[in-house]
């Protein structure tokens, strides 16, 4: 990207944008006038799930790994928009990766996948695991 900006303040018609450069170095500052505008603050976690010691990263969402499940609650599990996804890329503004419909179903299955195997490999009954579509990381081990 050539210019990272920032929103540092909106007031009645007018927004200030600070414009940096791809060290994160203020370069110049706008104020840019507006009949309308809409702006979306940065999305975070659940206060309640955020509070959770080594749940989730500094914004509240929640870490998991390849196989949506917590590193350190190994029975907590997690997929869709309350996801900690690492950045595409590091730039001087924070960015986040977008979480899509299809990248959430494809969390889902793979998960209840697992899910479903888990409880398998713990149980004395058996479970016969039948998917049409096999999308995400699922534990193949447990399978």
């Amino acid at each position: 990207m050539d210019r990272e900006r920032k929103i540092i303040a909106v007031t009645t018609n007018e927004m200030t944008v600070n414009e940096l450069d791809e060290n994160g170095t203020l370069k110049k500052e706008h104020k840019l006038p507006f009949a309308y505008s809409a702006v979306i603050p940065a999305f975070k976690g659940v206060e309640a799930v955020a509070a959770v010691p080594g749940l989730c990263n500094p914004r509240g969402f929640v870490l998991i790994d390849k196989h949506q499940r917590s590193p350190k609650y190994p029975h907590i599990f997690s997929v869709g928009v309350c996801v900690a996804i690492p950045p595409v890329e590091v730039t001087p503004v924070a960015t986040g990766a977008p979480k899509t419909g299809y990248m959430i179903e494809s969390m889902v299955s793979a998960t209840a996948t697992n899910i479903v195997a888990e409880l398998a490999a713990n149980s004395t009954t058996q479970c016969n695991v039948v998917q049409e579509r096999q999308v995400g990381a699922p534990r193949e081990d447990r399978l």
